[in-house]
């Protein structure tokens, strides 16, 4: 797969041109661990008005930083992210996707530090 796959992106590169078909995209989030409750952090941390407050009053929260915000989830990240994708289609510029996923980076890793 990984030859044919090159080769596309490298055709692409060269001809500066992207057949439509590789321009749309099915995403189905995956639940790693369904046992766990994913809210629970985003929950606590809205709990926190102290927190809230330092971060309003400071002016610290990053524009684009829907995390610990009222009204905002990993859904509207979503959606934000498929409307620039739409937008710059539609503008006539190309657009790239590209998501790295480290939740299990360092799972195997040794975090012990040597005495």
């Amino acid at each position: 797969m990984l030859p044919i796959t090159s080769e596309i992106i490298n055709s692409s590169l060269v001809s500066g041109h992207t057949s439509d078909a590789l321009k749309s995209a099915l995403v189905r989030p995956i639940i790693k661990k369904p046992n766990l409750d994913q809210n629970v952090l985003e929950h606590a941390v809205l709990e926190l008005p102290q927190l809230l407050s330092q971060l309003h009053l400071n002016d610290l929260h990053p524009v684009l930083q829907l995390a610990y915000r009222r009204c905002h989830s990993t859904e509207t990240a979503l959606l934000r992210v498929h409307n620039d994708l739409l937008r710059a289609v539609d503008d006539g510029n190309e657009a790239l996707l590209i998501l790295l996923d480290f939740s299990s980076a360092f799972d195997t890793s040794d975090h012990c530090l040597p005495r």
